[in-house]
This record gives structure tokens, C-alpha cells and sequence, in this order.
């Protein structure tokens, strides 16, 4: 059966995705060589613990109590990149994107939240990139956040309100102690309705910096820009916060967010609903300590762009799983590559070697009888992260771990006979 690219966008996880990309690895691999997916071993010898040896089933569709989660992941693969607004901040692309689905995690004051979830803010993502610095504290850096709400009607209200309270400290924080910050309004090029605000603080005289925040909409999205810099590069700030919406908005528009879908329950073909959309999560390994799909433990699906999100290396990481065909990406317990095919999983495998090494990763024993697999080690304080690769035809199944490496070795070895059982006409 064959799939298709991701359409509107995808479902994502977080926990596994943050130990993927905040970690990283490093390889080396086993001996053993297999060509296709039908295993030299056997299965049963392998000592897979208690993890499941078994593809998951359908994971259906969200709903009403899971589509808010849903949404906000699938959007990390229609956010932009910080350097793909400016190469000035191509030292950030680490991790820079957060998912949000509860109003307090994103940016604004109180009387701001009270705004968004009067309005019926549901969710967002928000974004940062700071330029490199040699004393570590950079005067240029880009905050945005995507706030998602029912309809345009809400969105534009919303970016006015918020947007003039910038303007106004009582308005912003009521009884705060005043400050001496001079706010001035000022027109975004290319975006005459975005309300916009430089600031200016007075407070250290040795603070040379100034501020642009800036409010505009985007259909059913309000788009919060805060770009910070020297002062005498106003101009460049301003400009940067309209460069931010040249690129973000297009991203907005190829995005429909299920919950505010036309259709009031999602039919077997609604892939704006399905949460395993290319049928790639059901061959990863189920979270150990909920191996059912329950809140706070949801499996996600990634395309490129939305996994590069989360993991370190951003544009880096996407150019890899371009290059390796990669359209589907099923993260759970473990994460699952499925490349265009076999001959690009080898090269997906051996380009995540090269990466995993340059972000501080050493190469580590990998089991014998597992074919084509591969870890990697790092010290993490008196503990270790460990991560282990296996190439099981056109997919790549990575896992990972803190703790003993007899644990990533059984988990290694339980999606190895998982990924032996995959769709390889997929």
C-alpha cells in the first residue's frame, strides 16, 4: 500500500521527540548485513524485555478530547525556521519551537491571556532565535508565537487588543509599578494592519537595546513578532518582523486546523483527523510505562520540517530526511524513519551517524545479533544517554534511553522485530 505526503499537516509527539533532539548520538554498527526486510535471526532469541515484539493497531482519529493536542503538533510543520527569516540567527537553530495548549505557556501578561482565552485561543506554537554572541548575550534575538483561534473575526480582535495594550502598562499590567520605557507605535513594511509598538527602556543607561513587538492575523492565526536589537538598527528590527510574516504566513495558509473542520465527524478517509496518517506510528515502540495511546503519552506523526522542529539541528536535520525521501516519521516509545527506499535508508542511516557525532555523541558496541544496527553513547552527569539504530529495509528505527545499555539493547532489539513485520510496499 502506498502513501502519500503528509496533507495538512501532521500529528506530533513530544516527550520522545525532546529526548531525540536535545540528546543526540554518535554509531557503530553490528557485523551482521541485511539487504531486506526478512530477518536472518531469530526472533525469538532475540532478548526483547517487555517490550512489545507486535505493530500497533489503527489509532483512528482524534477527538473532541485529543484535537486540541493534535492541532498544535501537527503546526510545528507549518513554522518557520528563525534562519529561514535571517541567517542572523542560523547559531540558534537548536531547539527553538514549543507546543502550547494551555494559554500560560505562550507569551503575554495576564490581561493578554484573559484576551486570548475570552476570544477562544485554543492553541499555538511559539518560537525563538538569538544571533551568536561572543559574551553569550546577544542583543539580537526573534521571540514569535502562532496563536490559533475559532475564526477570523476572533484572530483580528484579538491582535487589536493585544497589540494596543503593548502601548499602554496600566492596560498591559494593571498596578504595576511604572517604568521608564518610552513605547512608540510604528508601521510594519508589507503589513499595514499589524499593531506594532518599539520599546525603549530607561532604566539602565548602559542598555542600548530596543524592542519591536508587533500583533497581525492570518486567517484564524495571530502571529505575536518581538524582535530585539541595538538601537541604531531600529530599521533592521522593523524590517525583520515583517520578513517574519513574509515567511510564516505562507506556511499559515497551507494549514487547516481539524478542530474548526466543516465536517462534524471525521470520515475513514479525513486524514486532517487520522492520527497515523502514513501508518508509520503503529511500527514504533509503544511509551514502556503507558502502552496505550492516553493523554500525555499521545504517538505523533512528523513530517521533515515538524520533526526538525524538535530536533537539535534544525534545517540540518530536515536536509537529511529530504535527501533520504523521509515523508513519514512515527514517534512514540521510539522513533521509526520510513525513506523513499532501501538504498536511501542506508544513506539516512549513515547521514544520522555523521550528525549525531558532531553534536558530541561516541561511538558504542552494537549487539551482535541484531543486523544493521548501530549505537551511540553520551555521559550525562554520572548516567549515560544511549541511542541505537536498525536498518530493517526502507525503514530506520531509533532508540533511546538513559540508564544501563542492556535496556536501549532489549528496546533495540524488540523494534528490530517490529520493523521486520513493516509495509515495505509503503
Amino acid at each position: 500500500m502506498k502513501t502519500s505526503p503528509l496533507r495538512g499537516g501532521i500529528a506530533v509527539a513530544l516527550t520522545a521527540t525532546v529526548v531525540l533532539g536535545g540528546c543526540s548520538s554518535g554509531t557503530a554498527s553490528s557485523d551482521q548485513d541485511e539487504s531486506a526486510a526478512t530477518p536472518t535471526v531469530d526472533l525469538d532469541s532475540l532478548d526483547t524485555g517487555d517490550f512489545a515484539t507486535e505493530p500497533h493497531g489503527d489509532f483512528g482519529h482524534s477527538d473532541e478530547a485529543t484535537m486540541t493536542q493534535f492541532d498544535a503538533q501537527r503546526l510545528t510543520e507549518f513554522t518557520a525556521f528563525p534562519v529561514e527569516i535571517d541567517p542572523l540567527y542560523e547559531a540558534s537553530d537548536e531547539l527553538n519551537i514549543q507546543i502550547h495548549t494551555s494559554v500560560e505557556d505562550g507569551y503575554g501578561s495576564d490581561t493578554q491571556n484573559e484576551v486570548k482565552t475570552e476570544l477562544g485561543w485554543d492553541f499555538g506554537t511559539v518560537g525563538s532565535g538569538y544571533a551568536n554572541a561572543p559574551d553569550d548575550d546577544p542583543k539580537d534575538q526573534l521571540f514569535f508565537e502562532i496563536s490559533h483561534f475559532p475564526d477570523e473575526e476572533s484572530a483580528a480582535e484579538a491582535a487589536v487588543r493585544m497589540g494596543e495594550m503593548e502601548r499602554d502598562r496600566e492596560a498591559l499590567m494593571p498596578g504595576a509599578k511604572p517604568l521608564p520605557v518610552s513605547r512608540t507605535p510604528v508601521e510594519i513594511p508589507r503589513y499595514p494592519d499589524a499593531v506594532a509598538t518599539t520599546e525603549i527602556s530607561r532604566v539602565d543607561p548602559e542598555d542600548d537595546t530596543l524592542q519591536v513587538l508587533s500583533y497581525s492575523t492570518r486567517g484564524e492565526f495571530v502571529v505575536r513578532t518581538s524582535v530585539t536589537a541595538p538601537q541604531e538598527d531600529q530599521d533592521r528590527a522593523v524590517e525583520t518582523v515583517a520578513r517574519t510574516l513574509d515567511v510564516q504566513n505562507p506556511l499559515l495558509d497551507q494549514f487547516t486546523a481539524a478542530s474548526t473542520s466543516d465536517s462534524e465527524e471525521p470520515s475513514e478517509s479525513d486524514v486532517n483527523t487520522k492520527i497515523d496518517q502514513g501508518e508509520v506510528i503503529r511500527y514504533a515502540l509503544p511509551e514502556p510505562s503507558k502502552p496505550q495511546y492516553v493523554e500525555g503519552s499521545a504517538p505523533g506523526e512528523y513530517g521533515p520540517r515538524g520533526f526538525g522542529h524538535l530536533s537539535r539541528g534544525g534545517p540540518r536535520m530536515v536536509d537529511i530526511l529530504n535527501t533520504a525521501g523521509v515523508q513519514h516519521i512515527g514517534v512514540w516509545g521510539s522513533t521509526v524513519f520510513r525513506a523513499g527506499d532501501e538504498e536511501r535508508a542506508t544513506r539516512l542511516d549513515e547521514d544520522l551517524k555523521d550528525f549525531y557525532l558532531d553534536f558530541g555523541f561516541f561511538e558504542d558496541e552494537a549487539p551482535a545479533d541484531i543486523p544493521r544496527s548501530a549505537c551511540y553513547f553520551a555521559p550525562a552527569g554520572t548516567n549515560r544517554v544511549n541511542q541505537c539504530l536498525v536498518i530493517v529495509g526502507k525503514y530506520v528505527g531509533l532508540v533511546t534511553n538513559i540508564g544501563p545499555v542492556s535496556g536501549v539493547h532489549q528496546e533495540l532489539a524488540a523494534q528490530y522485530a517490529i520493523l521486520t513485520q513493516a509495509d515495505q510496499e509503503a
